[in-house]
């Protein structure tokens, strides 16, 4: 099953790399850990990433309760370039919440990204963290506190129309005498632009998400799970002076291709019309989520359908109405200021629960030396 699931995972990275826009849009933990194409060789750069946050769930609905992450995420990270298309990346990642002795995670980063083309490249060991243009109900924005560092592989197209990110992260390990299964993460988000003129776009948005577990070395024998969450949409953006509006209808399908009963639903479906207004620093969101026996083990823990804290309570139709509004701007060298409402109306219990959050996030580069000059 792993030799499927892996032949099935770069099936899908070969069509991914054919069919991703180069403009979606950034996000703030994308610009803070971005690697660009600009390098030269010898050169030898410091970079020290930071963000000191409050995100408070109050949440008191049946799926997920809620609970506070206060604290702060630090990753000092030493990038040298070797010629003009590789790089090497090495550091530290860690996360403290205030409260908690010691620190809550601790990890190396270790990479080496090589630019095949302007337009393609690989990068293999910790990659850069990122949402890949995946949405919440699928890959979970929490990850920006809670796991920051991937380890494995990534490719990145980047063409006139097409942006794409495949990934796979290797997420738990398992050898002879181990108990515990192996995990295995693996994705794509792509779009491709299909109209782009100044006023009015239209793009294709595509989603891939797959997790696996097993590993044939662990005793006792355990039963292996492979979960798949698949989607598509319509993204229609117009530009009206400095107001962006964009109108995001999307189709997910949940399937778990092995046979064993490890999870309460096979296969499922969920709608997710988006609706998206932004100008400058602030931007209001709206969206309905519609899921039917729809598992996402990535995604956003309110969106799920199984209770993360009362194992006999699953639901086979999920309603969530979400309204958004964030405010995002810089306000010294380096500093960002973040800040965002989010809340959550449940029909099927009359409830709205919500979240609020606060980010300082700091980005600091600073050029060492240079080891040779550029021929």
């Amino acid at each position: 099953m792993r030799k499927s699931i892996t032949l099935l995972f770069f099936i899908y990275l070969a069509h991914g790399i054919a069919i991703r826009a180069q403009s979606i849009r950034e996000n703030t933990e994308d610009t803070l850990l971005a690697i660009t194409n600009d390098t030269s060789a010898g050169k030898l750069s410091l970079n020290i990433s930071t963000s000191n946050f409050v995100k408070d769930n109050e949440y008191f609905n049946r799926m997920v309760e809620g609970y506070t992450l206060i604290g702060f995420w630090a990753e000092p990270t030493l990038e040298y370039t070797i010629g003009n298309r590789t790089s090497i990346r090495a550091g530290l990642s860690t996360v403290r919440f205030f409260g908690k002795d010691g620190f809550y995670n601790t990890e190396p980063i270790l990479s080496i990204r090589h630019a095949f083309t302007p337009n393609i490249s690989l990068t293999m060991g910790s990659l850069p963290y990122s949402q890949h243009g995946i949405p919440d109900p699928l890959l979970d924005p929490e990850r920006f506190y809670l796991h920051r560092v991937d380890n494995g592989a990534l490719i990145q197209l980047t063409a006139s129309r097409i942006y794409s990110d495949t990934w796979l992260s290797w997420d738990r390990f398992s050898f002879y005498g181990d108990t515990v299964q192996e995990l295995i993460s693996a994705g794509n988000g792509s779009r491709i632009t299909l109209l782009n003129n100044e006023r009015f776009q239209i793009q294709l948005p595509i989603y891939l998400i797959i997790t696996h577990r097993g590993g044939q070395l662990v005793r006792p024998k355990q039963p292996i799970e492979t979960l798949v969450n698949v989607g598509s949409g319509i993204s229609l953006l117009w530009q009206i002076n400095r107001l962006t509006i964009e109108l995001n209808p999307n189709y997910f399908l949940y399937r778990k291709l092995t046979s064993h009963p490890s999870q309460p639903f096979s296969e499922g479906w969920a709608i997710y019309p988006v609706l998206k207004l932004s100008n400058n620093h602030v931007v209001w969101e709206a969206w309905w989520w519609d899921g039917h026996n729809f598992i996402a083990p990535k995604g956003e823990k309110i969106f799920t359908q199984i209770s993360t804290y009362d194992n006999n309570l699953t639901i086979s139709n999920h309603d969530v109405l979400v309204n958004k509004l964030s405010y995002r701007a810089p306000i010294a060298t380096g500093l960002q200021l973040e800040a965002a409402f989010e809340s959550f109306y449940l029909p099927a219990e009359e409830r709205m629960d919500y979240n609020f959050l606060v980010h300082l996030n700091w980005n600091f580069t600073y050029h060492l030396l240079q080891l040779n000059s550029k021929k």
